[in-house]
């Protein structure tokens, strides 16, 4: 390896320490944000948390059908 082999192998080593910083940093935000917002401590209990939620959503939306169809029979014909 010669002298600009070496240069050109340390700054490429330097600007991915660099990226590597920056998405460290990223990162933090993210979970500052997820304590913060949802009091996720880590990205699992969020990626549960999520779950839990989309379940919820599930329900209640099947629950809105029902209740509109049930709503519909009786009141359709004066709608």
């Amino acid at each position: 390896m010669d002298a600009r082999e070496f240069v050109r192998l340390k700054e490429r080593v330097e600007a991915l320490q660099r990226k590597a910083d920056r998405a460290e940093g990223a990162l933090e935000q993210w979970r500052r944000y997820l304590h913060a917002e949802f009091s996720c401590p880590d990205v699992e209990k969020a990626r549960k948390l999520l779950a839990e939620l989309k379940r919820q959503e599930r329900e209640l939306e099947a629950k809105y059908r029902a209740d509109l169809k049930t709503f519909e029979r009786k009141w359709g014909d004066r709608l």
